[in-house]
């Protein structure tokens, strides 16, 4: 059974997304891909007639989820990390789903904004892409995250993830707290809650974003991997505490709400912190001494003068140093490549950009020579 592309063929159709426009709008790639495209596995299968079921729009979320589940058996979450296996779907037996549930934009909106629309949804190439972007690949994903609370009935929690989209948009597209499993699992425990309660936390973004942001903020700062099931519930409750104690104040909250969507990612920012500002200082989070301070600013300099020069396009939540990983490299202090693999865990190091994992010794040098 043919299940992934082959590398040459993935390659090849990004290469010439431009040229295959009119084929991702309303034609096909039957005469591109061949048998010689393709190679099979003996560790996954699907099953084709359950995957033909998947079909329709945002409305049909919780459904295909479930009929994803049912299509696709033994894919591991490494194998489920391999492009090529959702290129393949994407291509070929979910290609008109794929168009369907993420429209393509018209003409009108330039060549460029097209084909960013295209990698997005029918290709996948990072740690988001396959989480939240990839058309298939997603929902795999959110079963697979959800299946880890098994308290928690998997219908139920796919209704209050896809009820209304957003937080869980939110939610992957802040990887610290998607790595946390106990974390992930109370925030999806809260919305079940608010699921059977009054929705106010998934329908209302000044409210959802806000907590999420907060998360970021922590868990960027206080490695959330670490937290127990019950800590990480005791600090959702927190922050919520925090939120209806007005620190944020009804003027926001109804002014985030009319935000645009193509433009409430960049002003929601704005609204809860500085991005010029250092949110490591702030007085309500102490978690770099004084001492590292000095450290921090050489490790900074190095990213980006030297790390992004050389990769400028690497996803921000993939980055080596990223705000995240900084805090990880600031805490542990690796001085070579062994003890960056003794103090940095799996689920970290796992998610830093392949190109990146080439500056590690170099960041334990900065490291030990700076002491």
């Amino acid at each position: 059974m043919s299940i992934f592309f082959k590398q040459i063929t993935h390659d090849r159709l990004f290469a010439n997304i431009k040229n295959n426009l009119e084929r991702y709008r309303s034609g096909n790639f039957d005469d591109l891909i061949g048998s010689d495209d393709c190679f099979s596995s003996d560790r996954v299968s699907i099953d084709f007639e359950a995957l033909k079921l998947i079909k329709g729009t945002d409305k049909n979320d919780t459904e295909n989820a479930l009929l994803m589940e049912k299509a696709i058996s033994g894919l591991s979450p490494l194998a489920a990390r391999d492009k090529r296996f959702w290129t393949k779907l994407t291509h070929t037996h979910l290609l008109n789903y794929t168009r369907k549930r993420f429209p393509i934009p018209d003409d009108s909106k330039g060549d460029d904004r097209v084909i960013n629309h295209i990698i997005n949804h029918f290709f996948a190439n990072t740690g988001r892409g396959f989480e939240r972007d990839n058309a298939p690949a997603r929902l795999w994903w959110v079963v697979f995250m959800c299946k880890r609370a098994p308290h928690l009935q998997l219908k139920k929690a796919l209704g209050s993830i896809y009820l209304y989209q957003d937080p869980i948009v939110q939610l992957l597209g802040r990887p610290t707290s998607a790595i946390s499993v106990n974390l992930f699992n109370s925030i999806l425990e809260k919305m079940v809650d608010s699921y059977d309660g009054d929705r106010k936390f998934l329908k209302e973004r000044s409210y959802n974003r806000t907590v999420l942001k907060e998360l970021s903020a922590f868990g960027g700062y206080n490695l959330l991997d670490a937290l127990s099931i019950e800590d990480s519930k005791a600090l959702i409750n927190s922050i919520d505490n925090k939120i209806f104690s007005n620190n944020v104040s009804n003027t926001n909250i109804n002014s985030i709400d009319k935000i645009q969507d193509e433009d409430e990612n960049a002003n929601i920012e704005s609204l809860y912190f500085d991005e010029e500002e250092h949110l490591y200082d702030r007085d309500d989070i102490v978690v770099i001494l004084e001492e590292d301070k000095t450290l921090r600013d050489k490790l900074v300099a190095f990213g980006e003068d030297v790390i992004r020069v050389k990769f400028p396009n690497t996803d921000e939540s993939e980055r080596i140093m990223s705000k995240e990983l900084l805090i990880h490299w600031l805490v542990s202090k690796p001085r070579s490549h062994d003890e960056f693999f003794d103090k940095f865990k799996h689920s970290v190091r796992s998610g830093i950009a392949v190109d990146e994992r080439i500056f590690i010794d170099d960041i334990c040098q900065i490291i030990d020579e700076h002491f």
